[in-house]
């Protein structure tokens, strides 16, 4: 599971562990897909990066003024908010 999948705030049983789901093969073989509820951390840096985008005046006075590409404004902050999370999830991995 790559870095921008894994949840942000995971939530696990009370042995730590994190909530699993037993899954069964056709040839016998068993295999657990762990689950976890909530966002992952691309969505979690994503809402954070959208937050900080719609607090930008120069940015906002930007799609205001119509210079989008023909793009709705909340296309544009979406759009950046991802990329900006995707980029920020990239550099941590070079850290790892």
């Amino acid at each position: 599971m790559q870095n921008e999948q894994l949840p942000a705030y995971p939530v696990t049983g009370v042995d730590g562990r994190l909530l699993e789901f037993e899954d069964k093969v056709t040839q016998g073989w068993v295999a657990a897909q762990k689950v976890a509820v909530g966002l992952t951390k691309l969505e979690h840096f994503a809402g954070m990066a959208m937050q900080g985008l719609l607090t930008d005046g120069d940015f906002i006075a930007y799609l205001k003024s119509g210079h989008s590409d023909s793009k709705k404004a909340s296309e544009v902050i979406a759009f950046e908010a991802v990329r900006i999370a995707k980029d920020l999830l990239s550099e941590l991995q070079k850290h790892t």
